[in-house]
């Protein structure tokens, strides 16, 4: 609904100008952009689609990758079904050269970090795709997505940047930003919001202290404060916050941040098995073994210890397990503090 959009002018323009350069010269149509989960990439490429189907000449083809993408088989036949192929030809060089006989056009694939596995061998399939890519920028505009933390791990043991023009972190949310979001959104409710006498509380184990907060003004600037810009956690914690009174006003409650407790004692075992939900964004037992070199019963094991302790939770309809919102901020800043994840 372009009602809940709010507008990220900044990233919006850059991405709008390496298209128009692409369009003029034809060179280096390939652009990344990266980010956390939650912080609007699927929603900028959903807009994007929108808008350039309306706007602009050239043919405008969309995928979202859901599952794992990792042989390079499930490439081809991703890439054959973008551009309509039928019988694609195996050999790398006859597939290019029939990618490169179709109409330009801009070419937009979400969650690449679905297209790896941080493993030995888990990257041909990766690896073909962008070697695909760099082939035909020059008659097609690419345009992806990934995870970040999937994107950093890349950049240092692969340094895939090269295949790109241009990659672009999208940065996290202001306070403004996260306010309008969540205004926008009242806005279309029959509730009024009552800030009266809130209290913001933290967990002994990290602070210890409370702060008083009287003002909408003090309470998003400590929400962007916790969420770190990301509105995806700033909705779910908004959402957890509010408490319906009989006059039929909301009234936002005690701000609670989780209890860091429940990390302080998961071994290295675990915090590996963490790492590549954060790298990869969703994972089965198996797929955890794999990358971590564990045993399967072991990974099995600890997804359910991690759904437990609400750490992870399993994406409907699948065997894959991602990082719940709840928990996500606070398994981040301890992943990266103990130097598993680079950021």
């Amino acid at each position: 609904d372009a009602n809940y959009l709010i507008d990220r002018e900044e990233i919006l323009t850059s991405i709008q100008t390496d298209v128009q350069r692409w369009c003029s010269n034809r060179r280096r149509g390939a652009l990344a952009l990266y980010g956390e989960a939650g912080i609007g990439k699927t929603t900028l490429l959903n807009r994007l689609y929108r808008e350039w189907q309306r706007d602009l000449d050239l043919s405008v083809c969309y995928a979202h990758l859901v599952d794992k993408v990792t042989d390079v088989e499930s490439v081809r036949r991703l890439l054959a079904d973008l551009f309509h192929l039928e019988d694609p030809p195996t050999d790398r060089e006859a597939f290019v050269e029939r990618l490169r006989r179709c109409d330009p056009r801009i070419v937009l694939v979400d969650d690449c970090h679905h297209m790896f596995f941080r493993k030995i061998g888990g990257f041909r399939a990766l690896a073909f795709f962008f070697n695909v890519v760099n082939l035909t920028d020059d008659r097609h505009y690419w345009l992806l997505t990934s995870n970040k933390f999937g994107w950093r791990y890349l950049q240092r043991v692969q340094e895939h940047q090269h295949f790109f023009g241009e990659s672009l972190h999208i940065e996290p949310w202001s306070v403004e930003q996260i306010r309008s979001l969540i205004q926008r959104r009242n806005e279309r409710t029959p509730y009024n919001i009552s800030f009266t006498d809130l209290v913001l509380t933290r967990d002994e184990d990290r602070d210890d202290f409370y702060e008083v907060v009287q003002t909408a003004n003090g309470y998003f600037r400590l929400l962007r404060e916790f969420c770190q810009g990301n509105p995806r956690i700033a909705l779910d914690f908004w959402r957890r916050n509010l408490i319906p009174e009989e006059d039929g006003t909301l009234r936002v409650s005690l701000f609670k941040q989780p209890s860091t407790a429940v990390l302080a004692d998961l071994s290295d075992d675990h915090l590996f098995a963490l790492t590549a939900l954060a790298q990869h964004g969703a994972l089965s037992a198996g797929e955890v073994a794999a990358i971590i070199n564990a045993d399967q019963g072991f990974c099995k094991m600890a997804l359910n210890y991690f759904e437990e302790l609400t750490l992870a939770e399993r994406v409907p309809g699948t065997r894959r397990y991602r990082l719940t919102t709840f928990y996500f901020r606070p398994v981040i800043e301890r992943l990266t503090k103990l130097n598993f994840l680079w950021v």
